[in-house]
């Protein structure tokens, strides 16, 4: 299990070592002995606050990219391999090419 961020390993660690990601926003520290979950499975996924649905072009794609560029500064894509995307056709061409795949399986997040 990581360090919590109260704790002095964590506190020490931090003061010696600074992650930060292409955009120079903090990334977190390394996670040592981590090692893979097992990966869900791509069906709907219902719980109390949202549904979880594996991605798909002609359901998702859209409202997706309509979402994403009402981030200006580009921070949501800090995590990701991929993006952000200069217009609605290079989104959905890049959809296109994941829908379907199991790695990485991708879920649309609804309410």
């Amino acid at each position: 299990m990581p360090a919590s961020p109260t704790s002095e390993y964590y506190r020490a660690v931090m003061r010696h070592m600074s992650y930060t990601n292409d955009l120079g926003q903090p990334i977190g520290y390394p996670v040592p002995n981590w090692t893979p979950r097992r990966q869900p499975l791509a069906i709907p996924l219902v719980g109390r606050w949202c549904r979880l649905e594996p991605l798909e072009l002609g359901s998702h794609a859209d409202a997706l990219y309509d979402a994403n560029k009402a981030d200006e500064q580009g921070g949501m894509w800090t995590y990701l391999p991929y993006g952000p995307f200069e217009d609605r056709a290079s989104y959905r061409a890049w959809v296109q090419g994941v829908v379907g795949r199991e790695d990485p399986l991708l879920f649309a997040i609804l309410n």
